[in-house]
Protein backbone atom coordinates (compact mmCIF):
# COMPACT_ATOMS: atom_id res chain seq x y z
CA UNK A 1 0.00 0.00 0.00
CA UNK A 2 1.71 3.57 -1.07
CA UNK A 3 2.07 6.33 1.39
CA UNK A 4 -1.38 8.26 0.15
CA UNK A 5 -3.68 4.86 0.23
CA UNK A 6 -2.61 5.11 4.28
CA UNK A 7 -3.15 8.75 4.71
CA UNK A 8 -6.64 8.13 2.99
CA UNK A 9 -7.82 5.30 4.92
CA UNK A 10 -6.84 7.34 7.91
CA UNK A 11 -9.23 10.72 7.04
CA UNK A 12 -9.22 13.82 7.81
CA UNK A 13 -7.65 14.13 10.84
CA UNK A 14 -3.72 13.27 9.24
CA UNK A 15 -1.74 16.40 9.00
CA UNK A 16 1.68 15.24 8.35
CA UNK A 17 3.71 13.66 6.38
CA UNK A 18 7.53 13.04 7.31
CA UNK A 19 10.42 11.14 6.44
CA UNK A 20 9.08 7.49 6.26
CA UNK A 21 6.21 7.52 7.88
CA UNK A 22 2.84 9.07 8.85
CA UNK A 23 1.98 11.01 11.99
CA UNK A 24 -1.62 11.41 12.76
CA UNK A 25 -2.47 14.10 14.90
CA UNK A 26 1.38 14.20 15.66
CA UNK A 27 1.70 11.31 18.09
CA UNK A 28 0.90 8.06 16.82
CA UNK A 29 2.81 6.63 13.81
CA UNK A 30 1.98 3.70 11.10
CA UNK A 31 4.71 1.64 9.22
CA UNK A 32 7.03 2.77 7.21
CA UNK A 33 5.96 2.88 3.07
CA UNK A 34 6.68 0.17 1.21
CA UNK A 35 7.39 2.20 -1.74
CA UNK A 36 10.86 3.07 -1.70
CA UNK A 37 10.33 6.08 -4.07
CA UNK A 38 7.83 7.65 -1.12
CA UNK A 39 10.70 7.38 1.97
CA UNK A 40 11.80 10.66 1.28
CA UNK A 41 8.69 12.46 1.44
CA UNK A 42 8.51 15.90 3.46
CA UNK A 43 5.01 16.78 3.46
CA UNK A 44 3.56 20.50 3.36
CA UNK A 45 0.21 20.90 4.93
CA UNK A 46 -0.46 23.77 2.45
CA UNK A 47 -3.53 23.01 0.44
CA UNK A 48 -2.34 24.18 -2.64
CA UNK A 49 -3.88 24.25 -6.07
CA UNK A 50 -6.56 25.64 -4.20
CA UNK A 51 -7.88 22.70 -1.98
CA UNK A 52 -9.86 23.22 0.79
CA UNK A 53 -8.17 23.20 4.35
CA UNK A 54 -8.09 19.69 5.76
CA UNK A 55 -11.01 18.39 7.61
CA UNK A 56 -13.44 20.09 4.69
CA UNK A 57 -16.13 17.38 4.05
CA UNK A 58 -17.12 18.74 0.94
CA UNK A 59 -14.00 18.38 -1.22
CA UNK A 60 -13.20 15.30 -3.34
CA UNK A 61 -9.94 15.18 -2.33
CA UNK A 62 -6.83 17.16 -0.60
CA UNK A 63 -4.03 18.93 -2.50
CA UNK A 64 -0.43 18.90 -1.33
CA UNK A 65 3.11 18.97 -2.17
CA UNK A 66 5.60 16.58 -1.39
CA UNK A 67 8.93 16.11 -2.53
CA UNK A 68 9.95 12.25 -4.03
CA UNK A 69 12.82 10.54 -5.23
CA UNK A 70 12.03 10.43 -9.40
CA UNK A 71 15.17 8.86 -11.46
CA UNK A 72 17.34 9.63 -8.75
CA UNK A 73 16.07 13.55 -8.49
CA UNK A 74 14.55 14.63 -5.81
CA UNK A 75 11.17 16.23 -7.11
CA UNK A 76 8.59 18.52 -6.22
CA UNK A 77 4.75 16.92 -6.30
CA UNK A 78 1.79 17.49 -5.75
CA UNK A 79 -0.10 14.84 -4.27
CA UNK A 80 -4.33 14.70 -4.79
CA UNK A 81 -5.46 11.89 -1.87
CA UNK A 82 -9.22 10.97 -1.61
CA UNK A 83 -11.41 12.53 1.21
CA UNK A 84 -12.68 9.32 2.81
CA UNK A 85 -16.87 9.04 2.42
CA UNK A 86 -16.81 11.75 -0.49
CA UNK A 87 -17.88 9.45 -2.97
CA UNK A 88 -20.92 8.34 -0.47
CA UNK A 89 -22.00 11.65 -0.16
CA UNK A 90 -21.57 12.44 -3.63
CA UNK A 91 -24.05 9.72 -5.29
CA UNK A 92 -26.45 10.57 -2.25
CA UNK A 93 -26.56 14.09 -3.40
CA UNK A 94 -26.84 13.00 -6.88
CA UNK A 95 -29.86 10.74 -6.41
CA UNK A 96 -31.56 13.42 -4.45
CA UNK A 97 -31.30 16.17 -7.32
CA UNK A 98 -32.46 13.57 -9.85
CA UNK A 99 -35.17 12.12 -7.46
CA UNK A 100 -36.53 16.56 -7.27
CA UNK A 101 -36.15 16.22 -10.89
CA UNK A 102 -38.29 13.18 -12.35
CA UNK A 103 -40.83 14.26 -9.70
CA UNK A 104 -40.65 17.80 -11.16
CA UNK A 105 -41.48 16.02 -14.54
CA UNK A 106 -44.18 13.77 -13.16
CA UNK A 107 -46.14 16.89 -12.15
CA UNK A 108 -45.30 18.51 -15.66
CA UNK A 109 -43.54 21.53 -13.61
CA UNK A 110 -41.57 23.23 -16.75
CA UNK A 111 -38.44 25.24 -16.98
CA UNK A 112 -36.68 26.63 -20.16
CA UNK A 113 -33.94 23.65 -19.69
CA UNK A 114 -33.78 19.99 -20.09
CA UNK A 115 -32.86 19.29 -16.15
CA UNK A 116 -33.34 15.79 -15.96
CA UNK A 117 -31.07 15.07 -18.90
CA UNK A 118 -28.62 17.38 -17.64
CA UNK A 119 -28.67 15.36 -14.23
CA UNK A 120 -28.80 11.96 -15.66
CA UNK A 121 -25.35 12.92 -17.27
CA UNK A 122 -23.86 14.28 -14.34
CA UNK A 123 -24.82 10.97 -12.35
CA UNK A 124 -22.51 9.44 -15.01
CA UNK A 125 -19.97 11.71 -14.98
CA UNK A 126 -19.36 12.19 -11.46
CA UNK A 127 -18.85 9.03 -9.92
CA UNK A 128 -15.78 8.96 -13.08
CA UNK A 129 -14.12 11.69 -10.08
CA UNK A 130 -13.36 9.10 -7.81
CA UNK A 131 -11.65 7.05 -9.80
CA UNK A 132 -7.52 8.62 -9.88
CA UNK A 133 -6.55 5.67 -12.04
CA UNK A 134 -8.71 7.31 -14.53
CA UNK A 135 -8.06 10.56 -13.90
CA UNK A 136 -4.26 9.66 -14.07
CA UNK A 137 -4.46 7.96 -17.71
CA UNK A 138 -6.95 11.23 -18.62
CA UNK A 139 -4.17 13.48 -17.77
CA UNK A 140 -1.36 11.69 -19.31
CA UNK A 141 -3.48 11.13 -22.84
CA UNK A 142 -4.63 14.58 -23.03
CA UNK A 143 -1.90 16.11 -22.08
CA UNK A 144 0.67 14.34 -24.62
CA UNK A 145 -2.35 15.47 -26.99
CA UNK A 146 -2.04 19.35 -26.16
CA UNK A 147 1.71 19.18 -25.46
CA UNK A 148 3.82 20.03 -28.80
CA UNK A 149 0.27 21.26 -30.40
CA UNK A 150 -0.63 24.33 -28.71
CA UNK A 151 2.29 26.83 -28.02
CA UNK A 152 2.71 27.62 -24.06
CA UNK A 153 0.13 25.34 -22.79
CA UNK A 154 1.36 22.89 -20.06
CA UNK A 155 -0.32 19.97 -17.80
CA UNK A 156 1.67 18.19 -15.19
CA UNK A 157 2.91 15.18 -15.41
CA UNK A 158 1.75 12.14 -13.86
CA UNK A 159 4.36 10.36 -11.69
CA UNK A 160 4.50 6.49 -12.60
CA UNK A 161 4.18 3.89 -9.60
CA UNK A 162 2.82 6.67 -7.42
CA UNK A 163 -1.01 6.57 -8.24
CA UNK A 164 -3.98 4.41 -6.50
CA UNK A 165 -7.19 4.43 -7.57
CA UNK A 166 -7.27 7.14 -4.09
CA UNK A 167 -4.24 8.85 -5.03
CA UNK A 168 -2.53 10.97 -7.79
CA UNK A 169 0.85 11.98 -7.67
CA UNK A 170 1.81 14.50 -10.91
CA UNK A 171 4.47 16.78 -11.41
CA UNK A 172 4.05 20.49 -9.01
CA UNK A 173 3.21 22.96 -11.45
CA UNK A 174 4.10 26.89 -10.33
CA UNK A 175 1.37 29.77 -11.07
CA UNK A 176 -1.34 31.39 -9.84
CA UNK A 177 -5.26 30.77 -10.77
CA UNK A 178 -6.08 32.98 -13.47
CA UNK A 179 -9.50 33.75 -11.34
CA UNK A 180 -6.98 35.35 -8.61
CA UNK A 181 -5.08 36.98 -11.46
CA UNK A 182 -8.39 38.62 -12.61
CA UNK A 183 -9.38 39.62 -9.14
CA UNK A 184 -6.24 41.04 -7.96
CA UNK A 185 -6.45 43.12 -11.48
CA UNK A 186 -9.71 44.48 -11.19
CA UNK A 187 -8.97 45.43 -7.23
CA UNK A 188 -5.76 47.12 -8.05
CA UNK A 189 -8.02 49.04 -10.86
CA UNK A 190 -10.57 50.28 -8.22
CA UNK A 191 -12.90 48.46 -11.01
CA UNK A 192 -15.66 46.64 -8.59
CA UNK A 193 -16.95 43.99 -10.68
CA UNK A 194 -15.51 42.09 -13.63
CA UNK A 195 -18.72 43.62 -15.30
CA UNK A 196 -16.87 46.56 -15.30
CA UNK A 197 -13.31 45.21 -16.62
CA UNK A 198 -11.80 48.01 -18.33
CA UNK A 199 -8.79 48.89 -19.78
CA UNK A 200 -7.13 50.28 -16.61
CA UNK A 201 -8.14 46.73 -14.83
CA UNK A 202 -6.79 45.20 -18.29
CA UNK A 203 -3.57 46.76 -17.67
CA UNK A 204 -3.08 45.57 -13.86
CA UNK A 205 -3.31 41.94 -14.87
CA UNK A 206 -0.07 40.83 -13.86
CA UNK A 207 1.63 37.74 -12.28
CA UNK A 208 2.82 38.25 -8.24
CA UNK A 209 6.20 38.26 -9.89
CA UNK A 210 5.23 41.40 -11.85
CA UNK A 211 4.59 39.73 -15.82
CA UNK A 212 2.29 41.04 -17.76
CA UNK A 213 -0.82 38.65 -18.35
CA UNK A 214 -3.07 39.33 -21.69
CA UNK A 215 -6.16 37.56 -20.73
CA UNK A 216 -7.47 37.39 -24.11
CA UNK A 217 -4.66 35.44 -25.23
CA UNK A 218 -4.61 33.09 -22.58
CA UNK A 219 -8.18 31.97 -23.81
CA UNK A 220 -7.66 31.79 -27.32
CA UNK A 221 -4.53 29.28 -26.26
CA UNK A 222 -7.19 27.39 -23.86
CA UNK A 223 -10.07 27.80 -26.85
CA UNK A 224 -6.85 25.73 -28.55
CA UNK A 225 -6.20 22.85 -27.04
CA UNK A 226 -10.21 22.45 -26.77
CA UNK A 227 -9.43 21.87 -30.70
CA UNK A 228 -7.08 18.83 -30.20
CA UNK A 229 -9.41 17.23 -26.81
CA UNK A 230 -12.78 17.41 -28.96
CA UNK A 231 -11.77 17.10 -32.52
CA UNK A 232 -8.98 15.15 -32.38
CA UNK A 233 -9.04 12.92 -29.72
CA UNK A 234 -12.63 13.15 -28.25
CA UNK A 235 -11.67 13.05 -25.02
CA UNK A 236 -11.55 16.20 -22.77
CA UNK A 237 -11.06 18.18 -19.81
CA UNK A 238 -14.82 19.43 -18.96
CA UNK A 239 -14.08 21.80 -15.90
CA UNK A 240 -11.93 24.54 -17.15
CA UNK A 241 -12.77 27.00 -14.55
CA UNK A 242 -10.41 29.68 -13.49
CA UNK A 243 -9.13 28.08 -10.54
CA UNK A 244 -8.03 24.88 -12.65
CA UNK A 245 -6.13 27.21 -15.20
CA UNK A 246 -2.94 27.87 -13.49
CA UNK A 247 -0.84 31.09 -15.22
CA UNK A 248 2.69 30.60 -14.88
CA UNK A 249 5.29 33.58 -13.85
CA UNK A 250 6.65 34.84 -17.05
CA UNK A 251 2.52 35.60 -17.91
CA UNK A 252 2.49 33.34 -20.88
CA UNK A 253 2.50 29.96 -19.82
CA UNK A 254 -1.28 28.27 -19.63
CA UNK A 255 -1.54 25.00 -17.11
CA UNK A 256 -4.36 23.11 -17.42
CA UNK A 257 -4.82 20.94 -13.96
CA UNK A 258 -6.95 18.88 -12.31
CA UNK A 259 -8.65 15.78 -15.10
CA UNK A 260 -10.98 14.46 -12.54
CA UNK A 261 -13.67 15.71 -14.74
CA UNK A 262 -12.85 14.61 -18.22
CA UNK A 263 -15.41 13.50 -20.61
CA UNK A 264 -15.12 10.96 -23.52
CA UNK A 265 -17.37 11.33 -26.93
CA UNK A 266 -18.17 8.48 -28.95
CA UNK A 267 -17.53 9.05 -32.93
CA UNK A 268 -21.14 10.23 -33.64
CA UNK A 269 -21.53 12.71 -31.67
CA UNK A 270 -17.61 14.26 -32.04
CA UNK A 271 -18.34 14.06 -35.67
CA UNK A 272 -21.94 15.47 -35.44
CA UNK A 273 -20.21 18.38 -32.89
CA UNK A 274 -17.93 19.15 -35.95
CA UNK A 275 -20.65 19.18 -38.37
CA UNK A 276 -21.90 22.09 -36.29
CA UNK A 277 -18.77 24.04 -35.94
CA UNK A 278 -18.14 24.33 -39.50
CA UNK A 279 -22.14 25.43 -39.94
CA UNK A 280 -21.39 27.51 -37.37
CA UNK A 281 -18.01 29.06 -38.81
CA UNK A 282 -19.63 29.55 -41.99
CA UNK A 283 -22.98 31.34 -40.55
CA UNK A 284 -25.01 28.51 -42.28
CA UNK A 285 -28.06 28.80 -40.45
CA UNK A 286 -29.89 26.19 -42.03
CA UNK A 287 -27.19 23.55 -41.91
CA UNK A 288 -25.99 24.87 -38.32
CA UNK A 289 -29.82 23.93 -37.06
CA UNK A 290 -30.25 20.71 -38.78
CA UNK A 291 -26.83 19.15 -37.41
CA UNK A 292 -27.86 20.44 -33.77
CA UNK A 293 -31.17 19.03 -34.08
CA UNK A 294 -29.41 15.92 -35.40
CA UNK A 295 -27.45 15.84 -32.08
CA UNK A 296 -30.82 15.86 -30.20
CA UNK A 297 -30.90 19.30 -28.90
CA UNK A 298 -34.37 20.72 -29.29
CA UNK A 299 -34.74 24.71 -29.08
CA UNK A 300 -38.66 25.86 -28.96
CA UNK A 301 -40.47 29.16 -29.45
CA UNK A 302 -37.84 30.27 -31.03
CA UNK A 303 -37.64 31.60 -34.86
CA UNK A 304 -34.55 30.33 -37.04
CA UNK A 305 -32.88 33.41 -36.56
CA UNK A 306 -33.32 33.23 -32.81
CA UNK A 307 -32.61 29.72 -32.50
CA UNK A 308 -29.24 30.90 -34.80
CA UNK A 309 -28.56 33.04 -31.85
CA UNK A 310 -28.91 30.32 -29.18
CA UNK A 311 -27.07 27.68 -31.71
CA UNK A 312 -23.72 30.98 -31.24
CA UNK A 313 -24.52 30.46 -27.56
CA UNK A 314 -24.59 27.31 -27.08
CA UNK A 315 -21.61 25.98 -29.44
CA UNK A 316 -19.66 28.87 -29.81
CA UNK A 317 -17.73 31.53 -27.22
CA UNK A 318 -18.64 35.00 -29.57
CA UNK A 319 -19.30 37.72 -26.98
CA UNK A 320 -20.17 40.17 -30.40
CA UNK A 321 -23.97 39.42 -30.11
CA UNK A 322 -26.18 41.24 -27.39
CA UNK A 323 -27.98 37.98 -26.00
CA UNK A 324 -24.29 36.39 -25.08
CA UNK A 325 -24.44 38.99 -22.36
CA UNK A 326 -28.16 38.37 -21.11
CA UNK A 327 -29.46 36.37 -18.36
CA UNK A 328 -32.71 34.44 -18.81
CA UNK A 329 -33.41 36.10 -15.24
CA UNK A 330 -32.77 39.62 -16.58
CA UNK A 331 -35.35 41.73 -16.28
CA UNK A 332 -35.10 43.43 -19.45
CA UNK A 333 -34.71 40.89 -21.76
CA UNK A 334 -36.17 40.18 -25.27
CA UNK A 335 -39.07 38.26 -24.87
CA UNK A 336 -37.98 35.82 -27.50
CA UNK A 337 -34.89 35.26 -25.44
CA UNK A 338 -37.74 34.60 -22.46
CA UNK A 339 -39.95 31.93 -24.21
CA UNK A 340 -37.27 29.79 -25.96
CA UNK A 341 -37.05 26.63 -24.56
CA UNK A 342 -34.51 23.73 -24.40
CA UNK A 343 -36.71 20.80 -24.74
CA UNK A 344 -34.15 18.09 -24.42
CA UNK A 345 -30.45 18.34 -24.55
CA UNK A 346 -28.56 15.11 -24.93
CA UNK A 347 -26.57 13.45 -22.23
CA UNK A 348 -23.50 13.10 -24.93
CA UNK A 349 -23.38 16.94 -25.76
CA UNK A 350 -24.31 18.34 -22.60
CA UNK A 351 -20.14 18.19 -20.95
CA UNK A 352 -19.09 20.28 -24.62
CA UNK A 353 -22.16 22.93 -24.25
CA UNK A 354 -20.91 23.29 -20.49
CA UNK A 355 -17.14 23.79 -21.65
CA UNK A 356 -18.36 26.27 -23.87
CA UNK A 357 -20.59 28.07 -20.99
CA UNK A 358 -17.35 28.10 -18.32
CA UNK A 359 -15.20 29.99 -21.07
CA UNK A 360 -17.78 32.19 -22.04
CA UNK A 361 -17.39 33.51 -18.13
CA UNK A 362 -14.29 33.40 -18.49
CA UNK A 363 -14.51 36.36 -21.26
CA UNK A 364 -16.86 37.87 -19.44
CA UNK A 365 -14.96 38.25 -16.75
CA UNK A 366 -12.18 40.03 -18.98
CA UNK A 367 -14.86 41.88 -21.04
CA UNK A 368 -12.72 39.99 -24.21
CA UNK A 369 -14.32 38.17 -27.23
CA UNK A 370 -12.85 35.04 -28.57
CA UNK A 371 -14.71 32.94 -31.53
CA UNK A 372 -14.40 29.43 -30.68
CA UNK A 373 -16.08 28.34 -33.78
CA UNK A 374 -13.31 29.67 -35.83
CA UNK A 375 -10.69 28.42 -34.18
CA UNK A 376 -11.99 24.97 -33.95
CA UNK A 377 -12.83 25.53 -37.62
CA UNK A 378 -9.63 23.34 -38.81
CA UNK A 379 -9.95 20.94 -36.38
CA UNK A 380 -13.47 19.90 -37.24
CA UNK A 381 -12.74 19.90 -41.06
CA UNK A 382 -9.79 17.71 -40.43
CA UNK A 383 -11.89 15.13 -38.06
CA UNK A 384 -14.50 14.74 -40.83
CA UNK A 385 -11.82 14.53 -43.80
CA UNK A 386 -9.88 11.59 -41.37
CA UNK A 387 -13.61 10.03 -40.98
CA UNK A 388 -13.81 9.65 -45.03
CA UNK A 389 -17.30 12.71 -44.71
CA UNK A 390 -17.74 14.76 -47.44
CA UNK A 391 -17.31 18.49 -46.73
CA UNK A 392 -20.48 20.78 -47.95
CA UNK A 393 -19.09 23.31 -50.59
CA UNK A 394 -20.06 25.97 -48.53
CA UNK A 395 -17.48 25.06 -46.03
CA UNK A 396 -14.91 24.63 -49.29
CA UNK A 397 -15.40 27.75 -50.38
CA UNK A 398 -15.00 29.39 -46.91
CA UNK A 399 -11.42 27.29 -46.48
CA UNK A 400 -10.29 28.74 -49.79
CA UNK A 401 -11.06 31.87 -48.92
CA UNK A 402 -8.96 31.82 -45.63
CA UNK A 403 -6.45 30.30 -47.32
CA UNK A 404 -6.26 32.71 -50.41
CA UNK A 405 -5.87 35.45 -47.49
CA UNK A 406 -3.17 33.99 -45.90
CA UNK A 407 -3.96 30.94 -43.34
CA UNK A 408 -5.44 33.57 -40.89
CA UNK A 409 -7.34 31.12 -39.50
CA UNK A 410 -4.75 28.60 -38.57
CA UNK A 411 -5.46 25.73 -41.22
CA UNK A 412 -3.26 24.12 -43.93
CA UNK A 413 -4.06 23.49 -47.44
CA UNK A 414 -5.87 20.08 -46.05
CA UNK A 415 -7.27 21.14 -43.68
CA UNK A 416 -5.45 19.98 -40.80
CA UNK A 417 -3.89 22.54 -38.04
CA UNK A 418 -0.32 24.70 -38.86
CA UNK A 419 2.37 23.18 -37.42
CA UNK A 420 3.40 25.55 -34.48
CA UNK A 421 5.70 27.07 -36.24
CA UNK A 422 3.40 28.57 -38.57
CA UNK A 423 0.67 29.04 -36.69
CA UNK A 424 2.41 31.04 -33.50
CA UNK A 425 2.40 34.74 -35.00
CA UNK A 426 -1.10 34.88 -35.92
CA UNK A 427 -2.77 32.39 -33.00
CA UNK A 428 -1.66 34.38 -29.91
CA UNK A 429 -2.12 38.22 -31.82
CA UNK A 430 -5.02 39.81 -29.46
CA UNK A 431 -5.76 42.14 -32.88
CA UNK A 432 -6.60 38.70 -34.77
CA UNK A 433 -9.66 38.22 -36.46
CA UNK A 434 -11.11 35.41 -34.85
CA UNK A 435 -10.46 37.10 -31.22
CA UNK A 436 -12.40 40.10 -32.68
Amino acid sequence: TVLGDELARWGPTDRRLTCSAVAVNEGIALSAPKNAKLKNVEWADNGVLGAREMGGEATIAQVHVAHVDVDGKDTKVAVKVQNPGSERLMRMDMANMLFVSTFMDSLRVSLPFDHTSILKEYRTQVPLEFDFKRESAMLTLIGDAIHGKVPDVETPRVIPGLCTKRVVTMSFVEGESLGTIIQRALTASGTSSASGFSQKAASAMKTHTGSTVDGTELIGKLIETFGVQIFTLGKFHSDPHPGNLLVGPDGRTLSVIDFGQTKELDTDTRLGLARVILALAADERDAALSEISNLGLNLTNASDDFAMTCAYILFDTRMDIEEAHLSPLDADIPPEMRLVKIETIPETVFMFIRVVALIRGILISLDADVHARMVWRPYAMAALRAAGERIPAWALEQEQEIESGGNDDGSADDGAPMEQKDRKSTRLNSSHPRYL
